[in-house]
Formats: C-alpha cells, structure tokens, sequence
C-alpha cells in the first residue's frame, strides 16, 4: 500500500468521514461459516473494517399473525440450535468495528420470494410486525432494519400499503436512533418494490440497495423497449448505472445519497472488466450513491478477495474521488504494453513510428491516466478516427469501445 503524508490523511479524514458513502454487505443464512472465517482472519477482517459501513444479516421472514421469526423455522433447520448466538457473534463483531449492523428481514420462508407474504405484512399485521421486529432490534441491539421483500410481477396495487408500512417501520426506528433500508429492482417495471416506487418510498427510508448486481455495468448496450418510463430521450440504456442514477434523481427526484448500487459478490469480472472498474464507474457517474454488495462471502473471490480492491472500497466509503484512489493502485490488474498493431487485424490500431492510434470497429472513449491515477485527457472515439499520441504516451489507458453487440474494454500502456 502507498504512503500517504500523514497530514493529508487528516485532511482527508475530517473532510469525508461525516459524508462518505454506504457500502453495505449481507450474511446469508446459508454463508454464515464463511463469513465467520473472513472476519476472523486479521487481514480480511481489517479489509471488512476499513470498508463496510452496514451488514445486513438475512436471518428473519414473516411468521404467522404478525411474528418475525428466524428462517430457520422453515429451511436450513440444522442452524437452528446455533443462529441466536451467530447473531450475537456478528454484533459483537460489527461494534468493535464501527459497522453497524442490520436486521433483514426478507420474504423467502421455503424456495423462493412470496409475495403473498409481504401482503400479509402490510395489510393484515403492520403494527404486529413493527412491534415484533423492534423487540428483536433491542434485544440483539441492532442499529437498523433492511427490507427485502422481492415480488416478481406488477404489484402496483400493493405500493400504497408498502409504502405505509415503510413510513410505520421508519417512524419507530428513527425515534430510537436507527436506521432503515429497502431493497429494489434495478429497472421500474414488471417486479416490486422498483425504482418507480422509489420517490414515495424515499421520506421514509435512510437508503435503498439496487439489486442490479452483475446485470448492471456502465457499458451495456440493451435498449429499453418495453418499459414506458424513461427518465429522458436520449438516456435509454436500463441497465447503465447513469441511466439509474438518471431516472432515481431527475424523474423520481430521490437524493443520490440513498441510492446504493448493487454489486455481485459471486463473481469478480461482469461487464467486460472487475470489480474495481465498475466501482470506480459508480464512483465518477453517481454524485454521493454507495454501493451494496451481496453477499458477504464474496465466492467470486479473484478481485473480491484483493487488497487493492479493499483499498479502493475504503477510499469510496470516505468518499475520495476516483482519481485519488487511483494513485497506488492496479486498478484491473497491470497495464499491458501495446506495440506496433498497425498491420493486424486489432480494434486498437497503433502505429507506433508515428505514435497515432485508431480504432478498427465501434465508438466509445479512451482516457489517460498518469503513472501514479490522475486522470489527464479524454478522447471520443468513433470508427477510423485517429489520435495523435505524440507527448502524450506516458501513463496508462483504459479504452472503452462500444459496438453493436459487444463491448471491448482494455487497460494498456504504450511503449516508447
């Protein structure tokens, strides 16, 4: 890890750390050895201190009448004698790490999410509900509560109820200091909670965790062709992160700060590049967003196990820009050399006598970085367009290309 002068860590210290953003993780009930073992490790613990802000522990569904149980009354029953004090683990754990820790409270009692569930909530026992789930947040002091109750179809007709039971929930955690999320669908239609629900959802909840994980990434192409509500025109692209933060801030009107980008855990590579670049994506395209990675376990490993990766996650938690936590890191690994292309068949054309490059297919953007992450220069990028590398071929590039069907992503350096 780079040195930093000590006097800028101060700096940095006062200026973010009441403004910097969420970076939330879950404990399955299924991952709880596994996250056990990566807290007990004193690297990976370290790593997990530096950069979560919320753990939600995804333990407790709807009983019957109103009760908040664990799902171990229902699936994963060999966890039953042993999870009250899992939960107490986790706790002591998230304290003396200054990560607070969440109740989450979901609609999977066997298979899959059942709605049905959810509308027994909100319609028959919100006040049952509210009640049972804040004894369990005083008994295990728990610092908030994250609702993931998932319906796939349209339950438009639901909202109104889901939103009162948000608003009930909401009012009592924050009369005693706590916080609570919801989890949405990434795209406004044909599932619930969504991103249309998300304005109404928004006074009552402290943030909401966008469950796009690996199907969102700043570069995919897939037009919006079937769903009417689009934040703009020319911003068509549903599962782009700024087509997200578009639509949430301008069209729903919703404070960037409470929007939490989903992030997938199982895999360290969507999109054509890693985790690291899609953070930074979300880091230079959301004004204040955090990010919400599932799950805890992170079996992607690859990048999700990487101390440069965990770096970075804490940089973005104290809200540095993406420039600064650049500085010191391989961000996707090392910059490849690239040399004289200009007779192949190659997307970079380089001829490097005349230090110019151009491109054999697709439009997109190229950017230059110094040696040591500050951005330098952009260009815009079309087929045949070529750009004049003289003084300008130190440092690294990252290169994005966009065609029809694909996208093509390169991090490389150019030899002198």
């Amino acid at each position: 890890m780079k040195t930093i002068n000590t006097a800028l860590i101060l700096i940095l210290f006062f200026s973010f750390s009441a403004f910097g953003r969420n970076v939330m993780t879950w404990i399955p009930i299924y991952g709880i050895d596994n996250c056990k073992a990566l807290m007990n490790d004193p690297v990976k613990s370290e790593w997990l201190k530096n950069g979560l802000t919320h753990i939600g522990l995804q333990f407790w569904v709807p009983g019957d009448n109103g009760e908040v149980v664990f799902v171990t009354d229902y699936q994963f029953t060999y966890k039953a004698a042993t999870i009250g004090k899992d939960v107490t683990d986790f706790v002591t754990w998230s304290k003396a790490n200054n990560v607070k820790i969440m109740l989450c409270l979901h609609n999977v009692r066997y298979e899959d999410f059942d709605w049905a569930l959810t509308k027994k909530v909100i319609y028959d026992y919100p006040e049952e509900t509210v009640n049972n789930i804040m004894e369990i947040v005083t008994s295990y002091n728990l610092d908030g509560v994250d609702i993931d109750f998932e319906g796939i179809g349209d339950f438009t007709s639901d909202k109104e109820a889901f939103v009162d039971f948000l608003n009930k929930l909401g009012d009592t955690l924050h009369a005693t200091g706590k916080e609570l999320s919801v989890d949405i669908f990434s795209t406004p239609c044909y599932n619930s909670p969504s991103p249309a629900w998300e304005s109404a959802m928004a006074p009552y909840v402290d943030f909401m965790n966008i469950m796009g994980y690996n199907e969102t990434y700043e570069n995919d192409n897939t037009l919006f062709q079937y769903c009417p509500q689009l934040p703009s025109e020319v911003n068509i692209y549903p599962f782009r992160y700024s087509y997200i933060e578009n639509f949430l801030t301008v069209k729903q009107g919703v404070s960037s700060e409470k929007l939490n980008y989903g992030l997938p855990g199982w895999v360290a590579e969507w999109g054509g590049q890693c985790a690291q670049g899609n953070i930074l994506d979300i880091m230079e395209i959301s004004e204040s967003g955090g990010i919400a990675i599932w799950d805890l376990q992170m079996n992607g490993n690859g990048f999700w196990k990487h101390s440069d990766t965990w770096e970075l996650i804490a940089g973005f938690k104290n809200n540095h820009t993406a420039s600064q936590v650049r500085e010191g890191l391989s961000v996707c690994g090392k910059a490849t050399s690239i040399e004289d292309t200009k007779a192949e068949a190659s997307p970079i054309i380089y001829d490097a006598h005349n230090k110019l490059m151009k491109f054999s297919t697709g439009q997109g953007e190229a950017f230059l970085y110094s040696s040591n992450g500050v951005l330098l220069r952009t260009w815009k990028i079309n087929v045949d367009k070529e750009i004049d590398l003289k003084g300008h071929g130190y440092g690294f590039y990252i290169l994005k290309l966009h065609s029809k069907n694909s996208v093509f992503i390169k991090k490389f350096s150019i030899n002198e």
